[in-house]
């Protein structure tokens, strides 16, 4: 040992030092995919069909519904903020046979949470006029703070509209039955001007939101169809964590995409393989599990070649998932590595030779696409799948399958204005009404509206 230069040892003491950093990298690499096997094989939306480790000991039989022996029990508790009617039962002879009965009493509880009895409401506001001998002209009062400018439904009642045609999709003349069986009288046509009114006082917070949206880091666009009066519409929605944004327009082109994503260029994309984001300015990721799904749509006709593609594509999916999840405990350079080894093992099974049609097919997507679907490795926080999107539209398309889209453009429109508005302020803790209220009321008669977004 003592004839060993100085810079033999650094040389050497560094060597050890990269070799270490190497195995604790594939130590946690290894950690990770027992995890993965131990709890089913799973890869995100493709958990379905991979390996499941056999239980060492049989299944223990099912639990029984309740607490385990010993806890106390869970009940219904009537909430402490409600003041209870009381109702008192009187017991004169036994409700069974009607014998006598003896002085022994006591009495039994029973909670029940209703709703009163809805009647309408009638308010007649009366504003008082004069002459202004300034102005030279008659002035009168201006709206009370909960007044409707126009029309004769109230604030709650057009909250309560609003809900129920855009979240719920009742139709006009099944909101108006309702409304009817509540003791007001309102026809469809009236209600159909109402939500457009509404949703037209509502255009500036949606497009407050809209610039919000634009300015995002991350952001995850997605579309789908909406019948406008018979004809083939398209709802586009783009969403952030906070945020959600909707627009109708009868197109599925590019410039419908542009418009909604703006032109900000230092943000990420997390978008499915439609062509018309691909000259969307900013970093694209593509979605990984709609590229799984059409692997395991070839895999499923039982052709071996595709099963073993469908199998090497889920396993590169895999490795980049154990890469991303050890992120925080990789060193910068080794991280770098794992992310160049992920990469090759995706650009290998892509240039590899086929005889099949449909995979050579997807085998060319995929070395087109391999570079956006492993943005998520080089970038913190994004996902990769634009699974964000798909869960944020699927209401919209639920209400599409119940009422069956718009009868005219303006009111596919007023859909998505009050829908994005809705969404949106249930993640930033304001409900709909609050924001009807604030946007229906003249400005001069309430303080000045904080922004809708978080400081």
């Amino acid at each position: 040992m003592a004839d060993r230069s100085y810079d033999e040892l650094l040389t050497e003491n560094a060597l050890l030092r990269k070799e270490t950093v190497a195995l604790r990298a594939l130590v946690w690499r290894l950690e990770a995919r027992i995890k993965i096997l131990e709890r089913g094989g799973g890869s995100g939306p493709q958990a379905k069909g991979t390996l499941v480790l056999p239980p060492k000991t049989p299944a223990a039989p099912a639990k029984p519904r309740g607490r385990p022996p010993g806890h106390a029990g869970s009940t219904w508790t009537p909430p402490a903020e409600l003041t209870a009617e009381v109702v008192h039962l009187p017991l004169k002879s036994c409700p069974d046979c009607g014998g006598r009965l003896t002085s022994w009493r006591d009495e039994q509880g029973h909670f029940v949470l209703d709703l009163p009895e809805i009647r309408p409401q009638l308010i007649h506001f009366r504003h008082e006029r004069g002459w202004c001998s300034r102005c030279r002209r008659i002035v009168r009062a201006p709206y009370a703070k909960d007044e409707s400018p126009c029309g004769h439904l109230g604030m709650r009642t057009l909250g309560l509209v609003a809900r129920l045609k855009t979240q719920a999709g009742m139709t006009f003349a099944k909101i108006a039955g309702l409304l009817e069986e509540f003791g007001m009288k309102v026809t469809p046509g009236a209600l159909v001007q109402a939500v457009q009114r509404v949703a037209e006082c509502l255009q500036p917070k949606r497009d407050e939101l809209l610039v919000a949206m634009k300015a995002s880091t991350i952001v995850h666009p997605d579309e789908t169809s909406w019948p406008v009066s018979g004809k083939l519409g398209w709802l586009w929605l783009a969403a952030t964590e906070t945020i959600e944004v909707s627009t109708v327009e009868m197109s599925r082109g590019a410039a419908v995409a542009h418009a909604l994503l703006g032109d900000k260029r230092d943000r990420t994309i997390v978008r499915d393989c439609y062509a018309a984001y691909n000259k969307v300015p900013g970093t694209h990721q593509l979605c990984f599990a709609h590229v799984l799904r059409k692997a395991r749509e070839l895999a499923a006709y039982g052709h071996a070649e595709a099963v073993q593609f469908h199998d090497d594509l889920r396993g590169v999916f895999r490795e980049a998932q154990i890469v991303d999840e050890a992120r925080e405990s990789l060193a910068e350079r080794a991280m770098a590595g794992e992310i160049r080894r992920v990469e090759r093992l995706l650009a290998k099974l892509a240039s590899s030779p086929s005889k099949t049609p449909a995979v050579v097919h997807l085998k060319k997507r995929l070395g087109r696409d391999q570079k956006g679907l492993l943005t998520f490795l080089r970038r913190p926080g994004v996902e990769p799948t634009n699974n964000r999107a798909e869960r944020a539209i699927r209401p919209t398309v639920i209400v599409r399958k119940i009422s069956g889209g718009s009868r005219s453009i303006e009111g596919a429109r007023a859909h998505a204005v009050i829908t994005s508005v809705a969404r949106s302020h249930r993640y930033l803790g304001a409900s709909l009404l609050d924001v009807i209220r604030s946007s229906l009321c003249p400005a001069r008669l309430r303080p000045a509206l904080r922004s809708i977004l978080p400081a």
